[in-house]
């Protein structure tokens, strides 16, 4: 009779318990604080200006963020401000068009032709920082040696053609098949070496248009080197060297006001497609 009481008790004891576990879970995802977040946590955390723009972003624009939110930002992880990327990338032009990112390339400002080679303009291997962006606005050069990590995060089990050939095939360059047997130790071991009548760097850049790989890149750039993509914010000077668009003169000004309004019309859109802008409450990002 006692162990049956015993047993009864320790039945109930775990009921309670597992109870009180499922509602703490239920809690803790009821204060899980939903995108987009509001305009004034961007004014305190990285100076940016007020804005009461009532505008929102065109209807392509919109489009590419619905892709966001439904496809990226479900495997960002938590830490990464998700909104600040997308604005990075609403800043930087590269959604502009229904093929983004897998069709955004740039080289140079000059040529922003996705079947554009852009190591065959420069000497090195790899074009300098700042000459080739790709995706949601990443560079080639400064992320090629950590693709191979961020390729296998993001698409575990799969082969650098498979999620070629989708790239490709999104951004409309159906006249190109990605190589068979290219990895990217070879890409980034000897990026200027052909394959398939372009550089092995090539090939890389179009890995990086993956909106996944891109994204992820692009998360580390906004947390970890936070003034890259809000040079204007209270956290400007902290990378080695600050972008050279972050001088205080009249230009500067002039963007830091411009940008401002385009996160403001990123809230009022993503507002249209969610349930409103919200304070941040479990944003977990870098301080420094």
């Amino acid at each position: 009779m006692l162990e049956k009481k015993a047993i009864a008790a320790l039945i109930i004891s775990f009921c309670s318990f597992f109870s009180g576990f499922l509602r703490l879970s239920v809690a803790s995802e009821a204060t899980k604080t939903p995108y987009p977040y509001e305009m004034s946590y961007y004014v305190e955390r990285y100076n940016f200006m007020n804005s009461e723009v009532k505008d929102v972003m065109p209807l392509v624009e919109k489009e590419n963020l619905q892709y966001f939110i439904d496809n990226v930002v479900p495997v960002i992880p938590s830490e990464y401000d998700a909104q600040l990327m997308f604005w990075w990338a609403y800043i930087e032009g590269t959604i502009s068009k229904k093929t983004a990112p897998w069709e955004f390339s740039n080289c140079s400002d000059k040529d922003k032709n996705p079947n554009t080679d852009c190591t065959l303009f420069y000497e090195r291997n790899l074009p300098p920082s700042g000459k080739w962006q790709v995706g949601y606005g990443i560079q080639v050069s400064d992320n090629i040696k950590s693709l191979k990590d961020v390729f296998n995060n993001t698409h575990p089990g799969k082969t650098e053609k498979e999620i070629g050939d989708i790239v490709l095939s999104k951004a409309g360059q159906t006249n190109i098949i990605f190589p068979q047997n290219l990895t990217i130790e070879l890409m980034v071991d000897s990026p200027k070496e052909q394959t398939s009548s372009k550089s092995n760097a090539y090939w890389a850049s179009v890995l990086m248009r993956d909106p996944i790989i891109s994204a992820y890149f692009l998360a580390r750039l906004c947390n970890e080197r936070t003034d890259f993509c809000a040079c204007f914010g209270k956290h400007k000077g902290n990378a080695v060297t600050p972008p050279h668009w972050c001088g205080p003169n009249t230009w500067y000004l002039k963007k830091k006001k411009e940008h401002s309004m385009m996160m403001k019309k990123l809230i009022n859109t993503w507002s249209t497609l969610t349930n409103g802008p919200a304070s941040p409450s479990n944003l977990h990002i870098i301080d420094y």
